[in-house]
């Protein structure tokens, strides 16, 4: 008879306790009654926010345990944060574990090909090496995310985690000192559990994300400063000068489908209607942050399970529009917001 020791020390993780406890209902054998389902009943057997906290082959995914068994992609090219031109091209290559590479369309587990798409949208498909060049003129200048996904031959995707990876690149706009924005988490597509916190990461060029609340200066509106007009544009200071503002504030996060039309509507707008403001702490300006969008401001805005639009935007210290709410800087990922 085989008997499973459970350890009474309390110093252990609340999720290890949990498991071994389980494990000891089991008999022992795992397989029989691990899962992937949310057990109510028992706290913290298959919650996790990172896959430190999962069981080896496992993998953290919508805040629970699942199998990670199955093709692993570790993308190499493009490094995060590369900035390119959209003249250039965009080397994107990778390395595959426990999968080969095939051109066929047979249904066959470790075989497949690998999909490649810029913001969700497809734009490879790889059957032979693990590289490709892809072509960015059709892309506008900003944040972009690159993703590989590894799919079996008759295109279903591998749903294991690991069978899908992405980096974050940005690509220079003609005035090469635009400030521009980058969302490094979630990725495009990324689905979110309701109830939880949603963690965001954000990256920027030519523009420093600052605790500051002062913003003495501000360009005025209907005028874009970064654009072909920019010599005709005018800033409007509080001590009655015309300097440039500094390119300097911190970032909003919306979840709002008409964003950023909205800007227009009625007399305030909806640039108050954030579900969070993005200041890094206190010290150096910093060109990139994380942080999280809480729970309940999430329910607000989507209460429902379906599809939303994440929003990031610049905004000055004062929480106003950067360089001004005609001319705002933003980027957009979709995400698909589920029930527990």
């Amino acid at each position: 008879m085989t008997t499973t020791k459970i350890s009474t020390d309390t110093s252990q993780p609340r999720h290890l306790l949990a498991r071994l406890s389980l494990l000891a209902a089991c008999g022992g054998l795992l397989g029989a009654c691990y899962g992937v389902e949310f057990d109510e009943r028992i706290e913290d057997v298959y919650y996790c926010q990172s896959s430190d906290e999962c069981l080896e082959d496992q993998a953290c995914k919508e805040f629970r345990c699942v199998d990670d068994i199955g093709p692993a992609l570790q993308l190499n090219l493009p490094e995060v944060l590369t900035t390119l031109n959209n003249t250039d091209e965009l080397q994107v290559a990778f390395t595959p574990r426990d999968f080969v590479l095939s051109n066929s369309d047979e249904r066959i587990d470790g075989q497949g090909m690998v999909v490649v798409a810029i913001d969700g949208q497809e734009v490879a498909v790889i059957t032979d090496e693990p590289a490709a060049l892809i072509t960015l003129t059709d892309f506008d200048p900003g944040g972009h995310q690159v993703s590989v996904q590894a799919v079996h031959g008759d295109g279903t995707p591998y749903e294991n985690p690991s069978a899908f990876a992405f980096t974050t690149f940005f690509l220079r706009d003609t005035n090469g000192l635009k400030p521009q924005l980058a969302v490094l988490q979630p990725s495009y597509g990324h689905v979110h559990v309701l109830g939880e916190d949603l963690t965001i990461e954000i990256a920027t060029r030519n523009f420093g994300l600052t605790a500051s609340p002062e913003a003495p200066c501000h360009w005025n509106a209907e005028c874009d400063p970064f654009g072909d007009e920019a010599a005709t544009c005018v800033a409007t200071c509080d001590d009655g000068t015309n300097t440039p503002p500094t390119n300097e504030g911190h970032v909003h996060a919306y979840l709002l489908p008409n964003y950023p039309d909205c800007l227009f509507e009625g007399l305030l707008g909806c640039n108050g209607d954030y579900v969070l403001t993005a200041i890094p702490p206190e010290g150096p300006t910093v060109t990139r942050f994380e942080t999280t969008i809480p729970a309940d401001k999430i329910l607000r805005d989507a209460p429902e399970p379906g599809t939303y639009t994440l929003t990031l935007s610049l905004q000055y210290s004062d929480h106003l529009s950067f360089p001004n709410k005609e001319a705002v800087i933003f980027e957009q990922v979709q995400v698909e917001m589920i029930e527990k």
